[in-house]
């Protein structure tokens, strides 16, 4: 990892003394900011600049929406970085999914009709289109904007990562 002190722990600041949890994933955005699934810290946070921010997320485990550090995450899982600079997030003990506009509204993403599992990875293609993995499985989900999702592949193994260009599944 880039940043983070020895020992796992919470602490926001600049690289050398920041300190992480256990992150779960990582999404980059198009100026080069890294965002951290924070898992057992139940935060978002945001590597740039040489400093580590929390951008959402309060500490508290539980599934509230909000602004920055008045919502708050399960054990937030996998991260992805939208083309318009939304992230979506999924979380070990929740479902849905949740959504965190530019500037740190946490909302909920529900998909229609309701998706009964975790996820444990968020792709996006080129064209924007979102993907993701059932936890467990080998089943990756296209999720479209109305959020009605398609299964687009069902492999019998369980897939530990996957990436999609141009529309084409690497798994």
């Amino acid at each position: 990892f880039v940043a983070g002190g020895f020992g796992d722990g919470y602490l926001d600041g600049p690289y050398a003394e920041a300190k992480f949890g256990d992150v779960r994933d990582i999404a980059v955005d198009a100026s080069g900011s890294i965002y951290a699934a924070d898992r057992s810290n139940h935060r978002i946070r945001k590597l740039s600049g040489n400093q580590v921010t929390t951008i959402a997320g309060s500490g508290n485990q539980g599934i509230q929406d909000g602004k920055g550090i008045f919502s708050s995450f399960s054990q937030p899982k996998a991260i992805t970085v939208t083309p318009s600079g939304d992230l979506i997030v999924s979380e070990q003990n929740n479902p849905a999914l949740r959504r965190i506009a530019p500037d740190g509204t946490v909302t909920t993403f529900e998909l229609n009709p309701p998706y009964p599992m975790a996820w444990s990875r968020l792709v996006h293609d080129t064209d924007g289109s979102l993907y993701s993995c059932r936890d467990g499985t080998g089943t990756i989900l296209r999720i479209f904007s109305d959020r009605r999702y398609a299964v687009v592949l069902s492999v019998p193994y369980t897939l530990a990562d996957f990436t999609i260009k141009d529309g084409v599944i690497y798994a």
